[in-house]
């Protein structure tokens, strides 16, 4: 968990049902979304949670974008939402 860089990572899920992006900061995942495989990162489908972490590392809490789990957020816009 060294420094503040942000990448951001693409992965398959196993079964094929989505695809999953992760936005790492300082070593964390700190955004999660899903969508279906061949998703614009742009159009309203995607379902997207955030982690928070103490000053150790430990996950606290997972809120999801608008306080829903549904599919209908843009991937583009996830630092614009209010998590809960």
């Amino acid at each position: 968990m060294s420094g503040d860089s942000t990448s951001l990572k693409q992965i398959l899920n196993a079964g094929g049902d989505y695809t999953t992006y992760i936005e790492i900061s300082s070593g964390n995942p700190l955004y999660i979304g899903d969508a279906e495989p061949g998703s614009d990162t742009s159009d309203s489908i995607w379902r997207i949670k955030k982690m928070s972490y103490d000053s150790d590392g430990n996950v606290i809490s997972v809120t999801w974008a608008g306080g829903s789990r549904a599919f209908k957020f843009i991937w583009d816009k996830r630092g614009d939402y209010t998590y809960s």
